[in-house]
């Protein structure tokens, strides 16, 4: 039963640093896409 306490430990830590780095991507996406809507908006302004 010890074996199995260990893999399931490791198995929460590992879907918790997934989750962690999978909110990271996704603020990053969340950046990028900012980025490219004001490069967008600057467009548009020279645009005029």
């Amino acid at each position: 039963t010890g074996d199995n306490e260990k893999c399931r430990k490791y198995a929460k830590d590992a879907k918790e640093k997934l989750a962690k780095s999978n909110k990271a991507d996704l603020l990053r996406a969340d950046d990028l896409l900012e980025l490219a809507k004001d490069k967008d908006d600057k467009k548009s302004d020279s645009d005029n």
